[in-house]
């Protein structure tokens, strides 16, 4: 996000980014590069979520979502929750649950919101 945007407008593009979020979800798909810079917002307010290079498909099939076999590799570090960090030591190496993996994307959104909103309050 590299517009300033209303509080009103801001709230938009977060409603419409966790719209996208849990679509994506919905279909078994862990996002993983959740940041400001891959929110594309358009002149009409529409949001749309991009950079899918290293979105993963989860399997369809699994039921368990707490089975730990996914590895979460191209992750930007500045959106990924502490306790996962120091799992991913050696990056990658770690399995994950669908959870796990699902609440990695949940967070990044929050904070992507969260430095949005500093921007808006700075201004």
């Amino acid at each position: 996000i590299k517009e300033n945007f209303s509080e009103e407008k801001l709230a938009s593009i977060f409603y419409n980014s966790v719209y996208g979020l849990a679509y994506l979800h919905s279909i078994d798909i862990f996002y993983s590069d959740m940041k400001p810079d891959n929110l594309l917002v358009f002149r009409d307010m529409q949001v749309k979520l991009g950079d899918f290079g290293v979105t993963c498909k989860l399997e369809s099939k699994e039921k368990d979502f707490d089975t730990l076999k996914y590895y979460a590799k191209g992750c930007s570090a500045r959106f990924v929750p502490q306790d996962f960090m120091e799992r991913f030591d050696p990056p990658g190496e770690s399995p994950m649950s669908k959870n796990e993996m699902f609440s990695i994307d949940i967070y990044a959104l929050k904070k992507t919101f969260q430095i949005a909103i500093s921007l808006v309050k700075e201004h």
